[in-house]
């Protein structure tokens, strides 16, 4: 009898330490030593994503960070696996759910995103500066061949000689800064939710079994979305990075959706937020 405890602690063990396998893909981590501004949330990809969409993401992702009190996952390989879910829309509230050392921490947050437009602190010609840059960035001195475009590329060149600022992505981000200041007043809900071993590699094993490793930065919906409302998931698990955005799609067979909706259960969240489609509700 004395043995057999013996080996089934060994099993046990043995067991829980087992290393989990991730499959290939996902990004490389970078040097940012030598970088100043760290504010920009997503440095492995960021060479994957379009001008536009990273400013946004600058601005959007980095306000958000800030109002749950959340690190930047890319600056670095982490020590601990750690995987990051954010839910938001154009609703309240917003949510960040992380898996990692064998918990999830789940916030939940009913913040004003943005102060509204008679806060900001625009000059006139700031603001005419930041509504031509929301409507027409990056601005670019690239030669374009279609006849009807003349007439725009004569007062695009018209504007950046008044205004040769407007090609800095540093310009364009003070604007925001300034016609919308973070908001961090926040009353951040927090569960810390501890998981039998078992259950934290099976969360990482529905992860890595949806083909997030290679999927792409963004995906839409074959069939169409729902309630405008979006998630992301973000990994660093220590040797590689990845992120995966999504809207919420009309397909129960969605891998990637399951799996985000395993770790909104685990968290307790189930009742409030159905990121998998379920056509019963």
């Amino acid at each position: 009898m004395k043995w057999i405890l013996v080996i089934l602690l060994f099993i046990l063990f043995s067991c829980k330490d087992n290393p989990i396998i991730y499959p290939d893909g996902g990004y490389t981590f970078i040097n940012t030593d030598t970088i100043e501004d760290k504010s920009f949330p997503f440095f492995p990809v960021r060479d994957s994503m379009l001008t536009r969409d990273s400013m946004n993401a600058v601005f959007e992702e980095m306000y958000e960070m800030k109002s749950f009190e959340e690190r930047n996952l890319s600056l670095a390989p982490s020590k601990k696996e750690i995987f990051r879910l954010s839910i938001s829309s154009g609703f309240n509230p917003y949510y960040f759910f992380t898996l990692t050392d064998g918990k999830i921490i789940a916030k939940k947050c009913e913040f004003k995103k943005r102060k509204n437009k008679v806060e900001n602190k625009l000059t006139s010609i700031e603001e005419f500066q930041f509504e031509y840059l929301k409507m027409h960035y990056p601005l670019t001195n690239e030669k374009r061949e279609k006849p009807f475009k003349l007439n725009w590329l004569h007062f695009k060149d018209s504007i950046l000689k008044l205004y040769p600022e407007l090609k800095e992505a540093s310009y364009y981000k003070k604007l925001m800064l300034k016609a919308y200041p973070v908001n961090n007043e926040c009353n951040i809900n927090t569960r810390i939710i501890r998981l039998p071993n078992h259950t934290y590699k099976y969360l990482i094993k529905k992860i890595n079994n949806s083909g997030y490793w290679k999927m792409p930065l963004h995906f839409d919906c074959d069939d169409g979305s729902t309630d405008g409302i979006g998630i992301s998931l973000e990994a660093n698990n220590g040797q590689k990075y990845n992120l995966v955005a999504s809207a919420i799609c009309q397909d129960s067979s969605n891998k990637f959706t399951l799996a985000c909706q395993e770790i909104i259960n685990y968290a307790h969240y189930e009742k409030e937020i159905r990121v998998a489609w379920d056509k019963e509700r």
